[in-house]
């Protein structure tokens, strides 16, 4: 049986989700980094990491994508031989940089140069001229071996 079983980690990070949650990124910042600076040793190592990614979570919310990739990628290599751990960093990457992703085209999309908008438009109509003739019937004219009358 384990005594001195500590619970700060869990507690911490169950409190930077709620802040998190209730719009306060700041507050959720604060518990995550009082959890890696105060008590780094007295957590298991999934807590620290649960609390790195919820640190990179609220940098990419701020739009600090950049940073929060590097805290992300900052974890010793030692921590990506276990499967479970690498997963989890390679799915909180994965998930800021989509996020990145999204602002940037949000913000604009990539411009397309006149001359490309003018050929996507020609084939464009080229198409919907080909569609428009294949749906009416045909209408043929007199056949050319018919006898006449």
């Amino acid at each position: 049986m384990r005594e001195n079983v500590s619970n700060h980690g869990t507690q911490m990070l169950l409190q930077a989700t709620l802040f998190s949650r209730l719009g306060l990124p700041h507050m959720a910042n604060v518990h995550c980094e009082l959890l890696l600076d105060c008590y780094y040793g007295a957590c298991p190592v999934d807590e620290r990491i649960r609390a790195i990614g919820r640190r990179a979570f609220t940098m990419s919310s701020g739009g600090r994508y950049d940073e929060a990739i590097a805290t992300i990628e900052g974890i010793d290599a030692e921590i990506h031989k276990s499967l479970k751990y690498h997963q989890y960093l390679v799915l909180c990457t994965g998930v800021i940089k989509f996020k990145r992703a999204i602002r940037r085209y949000a913000l604009g999309p990539p411009r397309i140069s006149s001359r490309k908008l003018m050929l996507q438009q020609i084939q464009l109509d080229s198409m919907r001229t080909f569609a428009q003739y294949s749906q009416t019937p045909a209408r043929c004219g007199p056949l050319v071996n018919a006898p006449r009358p």
